[in-house]
């Protein structure tokens, strides 16, 4: 069965990978994903607002 891996996944907040398997038919046999990158964002907001995330991760990323 053949196998696509794309790695890294970029163009989304951090990296990531995914790994899809099909059959003959072109059918999902099975899909994995996994983050590959860690950011930090988590630490950084740990026991504060939720409400706070939008604008302090917003000026951390710089996309």
């Amino acid at each position: 069965m053949p196998t696509i891996t794309i790695d890294p996944l970029t163009r989304i907040e951090g990296h990531s990978k995914w790994v899809v398997t099909v059959d003959t038919n072109l059918s999902t046999v099975t899909a994995q994903a996994s983050g590959t990158m860690f950011r930090g964002f988590e630490n950084i907001l740990m026991r504060r607002d939720p409400r706070d995330a939008p604008v302090i991760t917003q000026r951390i990323c710089g996309v």
